[in-house]
This record gives C-alpha cells, sequence and structure tokens, in this order.
C-alpha cells in the first residue's frame, strides 16, 4: 500500500525547530512506523502505543504515540484507507515527556471538539441535553 503523510503545523513547527540530524533521525522512525503500518498494521503495537482513553462515548480513538528518543515523542493517527488503496499517517506533535499529558489533551479536544457541539445541538433538539 502507499503511505500518505500529512502533518498539522504544529508539527511541522516542532520539526523545522530541530536541528538538521535530529530531523533526519526522525524521519527515518516515522517512515519505519509508516512501512510497518501499511505492512503489518497489528505489529504497530510493538513500536507505538494505541491510546487507551475511551473517547465519544465509548468510541475509541485512532491516536498513536510513538518514542522516538529518550526526550522525543510523536502523536500520530495511522488508518487504512482502501478505497485510495493507501495508508494515512497523520503527524500530530512531537513532544517530550513533561509536555506529554498536556499535548494529548489539547490534541484529543481540536479532534473532537465539533463532535462534542454536534452531539450537544442534537441532545438540545431532541430535548435530550
Amino acid at each position: 500500500m502507499d503511505v500518505r503523510f500529512n502533518s498539522t503545523r504544529a508539527f511541522e513547527k516542532q520539526l523545522g525547530s530541530l536541528t538538521g540530524k535530529e530531523r533526519e533521525r526522525i524521519a527515518k522512525k516515522i517512515n519505519y512506523l509508516a512501512e510497518l503500518y501499511s505492512t503489518d498494521p497489528a505489529g504497530l503495537s510493538m513500536h507505538a502505543t494505541p491510546l487507551s482513553r475511551k473517547v465519544l462515548g465509548g468510541y475509541d480513538s485512532s491516536l498513536y504515540t510513538a518514542k522516538l528518543s529518550h526526550n522525543d515523542r510523536l502523536i500520530f493517527s495511522a488508518e487504512a484507507d482502501p478505497i485510495q488503496g493507501e495508508v494515512v499517517l497523520t503527524l500530530f506533535a512531537l513532544t517530550t515527556p513533561d509536555k506529554y499529558s498536556g499535548t494529548i489533551e489539547s490534541i484529543t479536544e481540536s479532534l473532537y471538539q465539533e463532535r462534542f457541539h454536534t452531539d450537544d445541538v442534537e441532545g438540545l433538539v431532541h430535548g435530550t441535553v
């Protein structure tokens, strides 16, 4: 399967703040994760951890975290698109252990904010909120 990468501005900014050697090291690890997911999606769990928190009333998140080095953590999503015949990796953030929890919280709020708002509006319309 082909691999398509998407990235957020935050990720690009964080990556841009690193040295060339650090960017190269991180790019190699990200490419490895992408290749692994495209050939053996279950094998990704040996190198990346799916976020186990349940979000949005029982739906699982497709977010993963991978330890890239002692101080670098990658937060990303990995999804197969069988219609397009590709794997899509969305790179959300590079973070450090001390900022990890806040970064995860910010990403999940951003990703699911629209869904929460839609559910609240539907609840108001149907009288369930």
